[in-house]
């Protein structure tokens, strides 16, 4: 039962910590940092460590609730259905 908030958590991590966390602290520290872009950039980061490490929690206990109501797989979506048919297309 843990192991399926922790394939989530996984899923998520790689982008948030990449793209929310390092991406974005650096870009704003870019921007805005002028001569202080180091203290900037560490200012930023951690903020945003803090900001992000909550909101992912938060993603990731939404996403597998959704999960255990079974919301993804009634609409098909995951755990993929095999030998599903595809729809097929009518002109």
């Amino acid at each position: 039962m843990i192991q399926e908030p922790l394939t989530i958590g996984l899923a998520f991590l790689p982008a948030i910590v990449l793209g929310s966390i390092l991406y974005q602290s650096w870009s704003l520290a870019f921007v805005y940092g002028g001569d202080a872009f180091e203290a900037f950039f560490l200012t930023k980061l951690a903020s945003r460590s803090v900001q992000f490490g909550v909101t992912f929690v938060l993603d990731v206990l939404i996403v597998w609730l959704l999960y255990k109501a079974k919301v993804f797989s009634s609409a098909k979506l995951w755990p993929p259905v095999s030998g599903a048919q595809k729809p097929t297309r009518e002109d």
